[in-house]
């Protein structure tokens, strides 16, 4: 079970998080920033990462389990999540490989919009 954590983000407001979504903002460099940006960021982190996983999955399942896959998809944040966990072996180190990927692709993002709109430095000389 995921300890839930209080996160008192830029603009005041306090959210809870859980200790999954706080890595996920440290690792994004995150953690302070206003809570609708990490709301923001963590639904595209947790959208992200379910398509990838049911697309990687997709041709070990029958055609019956896609059926109950779609169901449940978009039913709740983590029953999509739940469902893979009880029906496909070994999904671990996909989701694993997968939020890896994701965490790669969101940083790179990152850098590249901070890079962006970096001040340049004023020449003193």
């Amino acid at each position: 079970m995921m300890q839930v954590k209080q996160n008192t983000v830029m603009d005041g407001t306090t959210i809870e998080a859980s200790e999954f979504d706080q890595k996920v903002l440290i690792a994004l460099g995150l953690e302070t920033a206003v809570a609708s940006v990490q709301q923001s960021v963590l639904k595209s982190v947790y959208v992200t990462l379910e398509n990838r996983v049911v697309r990687r999955v997709t041709d070990q399942l029958s055609d019956e389990q896609r059926e109950e896959v779609d169901s449940v998809s978009g039913a709740d944040d983590d029953a999509v999540v739940v469902w893979l966990r009880e029906n496909v072996p070994d999904i671990e180190p996909i989701i694993a490989e997968e939020l890896d990927g994701v965490m790669r692709e969101l940083g790179g993002m990152l850098d590249s919009m901070n890079a962006a709109m970096a001040i340049p430095e004023i020449p003193t000389e």
